[in-house]
């Protein structure tokens, strides 16, 4: 922050996204970064001289921040995106597995009519006690 308040520009900016991604990578919330940049900014203040100054200061590591938590913000974005695209490939899924069970339930469905046709047109031609048996199997299908 020291080199962006002096007037270092853009690339100080860029040094700014660089501490807060290192931050980041190191496990640093971001009350602790708010907390090294309040440091920062109390030490840079103790030399400044007027409230023109003391403003200009202020606003620049405003600036110095917020650079600095855009990585955070970016991880922030990603984590959403994440949490969206697991949130709609679970419903895909869910419908996925609605559309089997009934395929499995239509075509169970089919398959049984079927045998029960066929059962009965076997018991036609069947003596009395067999017919009996076959009923029993119907009963059961």
């Amino acid at each position: 922050m020291e080199q962006y308040l002096a007037g270092a520009g853009e690339s100080a900016l860029r040094g700014a996204y660089e501490a807060g991604r290192l931050a980041m990578a190191k496990d640093f919330g971001v009350l602790e970064v708010a907390a090294l940049h309040h440091s920062a900014l109390a030490k840079a203040l103790t030399g400044a001289h007027g409230q023109d100054e003391i403003r200009a200061k202020v606003s620049a590591a405003s600036q110095f921040l917020a650079e600095s938590l855009s990585a955070y913000e970016m991880a922030h974005r990603g984590y959403r995106d994440a949490i969206t695209a697991l949130r709609l490939l679970n419903e895909n899924l869910e419908l996925e597995v609605k559309r089997i069970g009934q395929t499995v339930h239509d075509e169970a469905g089919q398959l049984l009519v079927a045998v029960h046709l066929a059962m009965a047109e076997i018991a036609r031609d069947l003596p009395p006690g067999l017919r009996d048996r076959i009923s029993d199997v119907t009963g059961l299908l």
